[in-house]
This record gives C-alpha cells, sequence and structure tokens, in this order.
C-alpha cells in the first residue's frame, strides 16, 4: 500500500520539518536556475528598484542569491508560511551578510549639532572649514532583506504584510507545487478582494463547492502585485495552474499507445455562478507569457566498490511559468 505524500499544505508541517532541519534545502533547482528570467523582468521595470516578492522562500539559498539582482536589498521580501523558516532565514542573512557600518563624519562646530546630532558625509574639500573640529562616526547601513510569516491563501493575513500593487516580480520554486496539495477550500462571497470596491448584494454566502487552492493564491497575489508585473515559478509539473487558459483542443497529443487524444479539460474551473457571486477570476488577473522546460540532472552518481558507479535515469523535466499580471484592478473590500 503507497504511503501516503507529506501535507505540504499544512503550516504544522513546515514548522515540524524546519525545526528538525534548518539546514538550507534547495526544491527541484538551484538557486541560480531562474535567473534568466528575473534578469529578463528586471529589465523591463518601469523603476529603477522594483520590489521582489519571494514566496515560500523556506531555508532555499535563492533567498540570498536574489541579492544579486538588486542595489537595495530592502526591496527584496521573503516570504513563508512557517515562522521557524522566516527566523531562519532572517539568522542566515546576518550570518551570509554582517552589518557593514558607514563611517561619515560628525560637525562638532555645528551650533545645533549635540541638539539634533545631525550626521553629514565629509564635505568636499573646498568647503572644509579649517577650524571645524569634524569627528568620524560610525552607523549602520540598512543592508538587510525582509522576512514575514504569512499564510498565502488568507487575503487578511497577506495584507497584514504586503501593500497593494507593491511588487514587480514574484519568485518561487515549488510553493505552488506545496499549496496545489492542500485541500480545496470553501471561501466567503463576496470575496474580501475583488474587481471593484463596491460589495455587491448575493444570494450566497460562501462558495457551493470548495476552491482549488491555486485560484486562491492568484487572486491573492494579483492584489499585491502591480500591473504588468511578473510571477515567476518554477514547478515539476507540467500542468500546474488551472487558471491559465489549456491548450486548444486543435492541439492534439500521443498517448503511451500512440493514439491521438486531446489535452484534457481543466477539472477546477470555478463555477460561473461563484465569479457572479464576487469571486474575482484569476484568469482575467494573469496571463502566460511563457512556459519553459527545464531539465533536471539526468545522472546520479553512487559509491561503488573501488570505483564510482553512474546509475542513468529518464530525463526529469521541471517547468518554468512566467505569468503577467494583467491590468485588471483589484480592491480590498
Amino acid at each position: 500500500m503507497p504511503a501516503n505524500p507529506p501535507p505540504f499544505g499544512s503550516q504544522e508541517y513546515w514548522e515540524s520539518r524546519f525545526t528538525t532541519n534548518p539546514n538550507p534545502f534547495e526544491w527541484l533547482e538551484a538557486p541560480t536556475a531562474l535567473d534568466p528570467f528575473l534578469t529578463k523582468a528586471l529589465q523591463t521595470a518601469p523603476e529603477p528598484d522594483p520590489h521582489i516578492l519571494h514566496i515560500g522562500c523556506g531555508t532555499s539559498l535563492l533567498s540570498s542569491h536574489l541579492r544579486a539582482h538588486v542595489n537595495d536589498p530592502e526591496t527584496i521580501h521573503n516570504l513563508d508560511y512557517s515562522e521557524v523558516a522566516i527566523r531562519l532565514g532572517k539568522e542566515r542573512e546576518r550570518e551570509l551578510f554582517p552589518v557593514q557600518r558607514e563611517t561619515l563624519h560628525r560637525d562638532e562646530s555645528h551650533p545645533d549639532n549635540h541638539e539634533t546630532s545631525e550626521v553629514t558625509a565629509s564635505p568636499a574639500p573646498s568647503t572644509v572649514n579649517p577650524r571645524a573640529a569634524v569627528s568620524p562616526v560610525s552607523i549602520p547601513s540598512t543592508a538587510y532583506m525582509r522576512w514575514s510569516s504569512a499564510d498565502l491563501l488568507s487575503p487578511t493575513s497577506l495584507s497584514t504584510v504586503c501593500q497593494p500593487q507593491s511588487y514587480y516580480i514574484i519568485v518561487e520554486k515549488s510553493t505552488s507545487d506545496s499549496i496545489a496539495c492542500a485541500p480545496d477550500l470553501s471561501l466567503p462571497l463576496p470575496y474580501p478582494v475583488g474587481t471593484s470596491s463596491a460589495v455587491h448584494p448575493s444570494n450566497l454566502t460562501e462558495t457551493p463547492t470548495p476552491i482549488h487552492p491555486l485560484h486562491i493564491l492568484a487572486i491573492n497575489l494579483a492584489l499585491v502585485t502591480k500591473p504588468g508585473g511578473y510571477w515567476i515559478s518554477m514547478s515539476y509539473s507540467e500542468d500546474r495552474y488551472p487558471f491559465v487558459p489549456p491548450i486548444p483542443p486543435s492541439q492534439l497529443v500521443n498517448d503511451r499507445s500512440g493514439n491521438e487524444t486531446e489535452v484534457a479539460e481543466d477539472i477546477y474551473d470555478i463555477p460561473p455562478e461563484v465569479i457572479e457571486a464576487g469571486l474575482p477570476n484569476p484568469s482575467e488577473l494573469w496571463k502566460l507569457e511563457g512556459k519553459y522546460e527545464v531539465e533536471a540532472a539526468d545522472e546520479t552518481e553512487k559509491p561503488g566498490s573501488g570505483s564510482v558507479q553512474v546509475v542513468h535515469r529518464p530525463k526529469i523535466m521541471h517547468w518554468v511559468y512566467v505569468l503577467r499580471r494583467t491590468e485588471v484592478p483589484l480592491f480590498c473590500r
């Protein structure tokens, strides 16, 4: 009898996992695997220092690697369901990047210096007052990323740590895979997040059928993403997002028997009456810009007797999804 899969949608599971094993762990690929997609997204940013939201950061070294892509680490916000993971991330960042102290100078001759503790950079040589007593002082620079714990499936929890339309890039490795393992959820209607700030009357008080968690994730993330922003996701699934339109039926695939079959319909579509009752349609909030195969390592080395044996296995493909936030507005009701 096959073993039950781990409860990846459970907060208790992650708290226990990170407490038991606090060491860095990478899902699917190395931290550099998303570099080409991050670089392209950053090049399109309408502002010089766009904010990045790293969801499901866990203990991945992707968090610290993101610092190589930005001028100011404070523009990176790491988010996880687990408070243990967030604490570990903060501690590891401070170990890897000790606070750098900037040596500035205080002009002791300034008449209000002792009252205001004004700190100024050293003036140019031509403006230096030779009678002024200028003493160096050391102040800490703000060199750290932001770290927060939140439930991505709760708009209330997410909005306590993230402002609407704050981020130009959302990045993740296999976080959507974990959330896809969570149970479907019944939601209040109208949903607290909507395409209008008005609360429309509804005969429904909650969804008649539970909603797939990735629909909910897409809605909540759309609230905090700037229009035109990116959601860059690495997944083990070739068909991860239920709100992405399926391949047209005219495009056929071969099954293992060699017979042509149509791509299966998405069984997780949101019922129309639920959309009408006030749940935003995630397919109107995100559009798939690209879907890319990433080949995992095809060999595993195992120690043998006196030599290294190479065990060959079939190719394993991972998938990178690049989604763009549409211009459809969202509001907290």
